[in-house]
């Protein structure tokens, strides 16, 4: 027997840190990271594992947190796809939950270690994620967190780098990345995103508000903001989307550092607040800026009817003005001075700031608590991402999605990614090793299904409908059905149907 098969044999003691004949990865890092004093007397009670594991110092045994991570993760990473398999596959639609008859082009949403999930799931999927967004546990030792986040620091690194390699692996060429984070390990996380990702990769760490109602406890800075770090696996040239400009503004057509150029603007597309009237060719103008009308033009009832012929320092071309008033975008030509201004009928989505708030249509924590509790007449999540919050950074980079694209979370938490994603027709996989995965993000989907309006669903005009798949990852043969066998089997090859149906 080998040294993990040992480990394995000796853990089987304690069903808090292996389910048959797997290791629960992430009970077993927290147990490490808390010294478990179960877990030390375990480890101790074997004389193998007390020689691998602890030294002594100054006659004292101390355990040896890292390599013990080490050892465990060098054995992850050789977990065979032929050892492990999915199983408790349902399929579920506004119609009930039946046994999935086609796969193609589904939701997935799948129990398990996120590491070994995401191991399993890149055969199907390498290459094919267009965005990524993760909430992970921020590392504050905050225990009121469905997740258990007090990691230290080194080990929190060592559980999310995993991961995150992977993810840069199922990305598709343009896709993005999107980590939410507070300031506990905001600059380690960018420092080995830098690494994974590469530096000219980042996009932006986008501030976001958070709260409106800060604690009153801190002594040195009441905390209002989470960080959103932002990677694309190979940045390009695609503009990210802003809040569209609704507000429109006269916008002056001169420009002093503009070479001068004669511009002919056409009869009856010119409003003015000028009387009737003819008005004479000549020098007009203001201090500012020197206008000359070259011909005799003339006005009634508030537009020129006979074509604006000037010279000045304009910043446009005879094309680009050409082009702007057959898109329909307003030009006037309101004073004696004939000096001209435009107002365009739409305008090109400007980029989004670094910072968001409310001002971007974007809810805080407390208003999404609300929000969840009210869908589930209770509370069932402390501090959940707001709907919207999730909603605008997709829409952020809508010029790069598509329907069929798929977003990806693999700390799916109470299911807001899931969520939004299904409301706004994307695809989506939602991956979530706690065991309140049916009862807190299934349940919130299938409320999705039957069409919910909290979050985002009124401003989106969600009536429900649509379907996703669950399943649960095992390395656990014995647990395999043999329809169990089949779906897995079809998973992976992307057929469409079960038994020839």
């Amino acid at each position: 027997m080998n040294s993990y098969e040992h480990l394995k044999s000796i853990l089987k003691k304690n069903s808090n840190y292996i389910n048959n004949d797997a290791i629960k990865t992430n009970a077993l890092i927290q147990a490490v990271n808390d010294l478990d004093v179960k877990l030390l007397g375990l480890l101790l009670s074997s004389s193998i594992l007390k020689k691998q594991f602890f030294k002594k110092v100054d006659a004292i045994l101390v355990f040896d947190k890292i390599e013990f991570i080490k050892f465990i993760e060098e054995h992850e990473n050789e977990l065979m796809l032929n050892d492990s398999a999915f199983i408790n596959w349902a399929h579920y639609s506004k119609k009930g939950v039946t046994t999935p008859k086609s796969l193609k082009n589904e939701n997935f949403i799948i129990k398990g270690d996120n590491y070994q999930v995401l191991q399993a799931i890149k055969p199907k999927f390498k290459g094919k994620i267009k965005c990524i967004y993760i909430d992970p546990p921020y590392n504050t030792g905050n225990e009121s967190f469905s997740y258990k986040d007090k990691y230290a620091s080194s080990l929190w690194l060592k559980q999310i780098e995993k991961c995150l390699k992977i993810a840069h692996e199922l990305l598709t060429p343009d896709g993005v990345l999107f980590v939410s984070c507070d300031d506990n390990e905001f600059a380690y996380l960018k420092v080995l995103l830098d690494t994974i990702f590469k530096r000219e990769n980042f996009i932006e760490h986008f501030s976001w508000k958070k709260t409106d109602t800060p604690s009153n406890l801190p002594k040195k800075s009441k905390k209002v903001l989470e960080y959103i770090l932002c990677y694309e696996k190979s940045k390009d040239a695609v503009k990210y989307k802003g809040v569209p400009k609704t507000s429109r503004s006269s916008n002056g057509l001169m420009n002093q550092t503009n070479a001068v150029k004669t511009l002919v603007f056409p009869k009856n597309k010119i409003d003015t607040a000028l009387p009737n009237g003819t008005y004479k060719k000549g020098s007009y103008g203001t201090k500012s800026y020197a206008i000359e009308l070259l011909e005799d033009t003339e006005v009634k009832k508030g537009v020129f009817i006979k074509p604006v012929k000037l010279k000045g320092k304009f910043k446009w071309s005879q094309k680009n003005l050409d082009k702007e008033l057959a898109k329909g975008t307003k030009v006037s030509i309101r004073s004696i001075a004939f000096s001209t201004s435009y107002e365009k009928a739409a305008y090109e989505v400007e980029a989004p700031l670094n910072y968001i708030d409310s001002k971007m249509g974007v809810d805080t924590t407390e208003n999404a608590g609300r929000e969840l509790s009210q869908l589930f007449g209770k509370e069932v999540f402390t501090y959940p991402k707001s709907e919207s919050l999730i909603a605008y950074l997709l829409h952020m980079i809508s010029n790069k999605l598509s329907k069929d694209d798929y977003v990806l979370d693999f700390y799916l938490g109470s299911g807001t990614t899931a969520a939004v994603a299904h409301k706004l027709g994307y695809k989506y996989i939602g991956i979530e090793h706690m065991d309140y995965i049916k009862e807190i993000p299934v349940k919130r989907l299938i409320k999705v299904l039957e069409g919910e309006q909290t979050g985002i669903s009124k401003a989106n005009n969600w009536n429900g409908g649509g379907t996703f798949v669950y399943a649960e990852f095992t390395s656990d043969t014995m647990k395999v059905t043999k329809t169990d066998a089949e779906i897995t089997t079809i998973f992976y090859a992307d057929s469409q149907l079960l038994n020839g149906e």
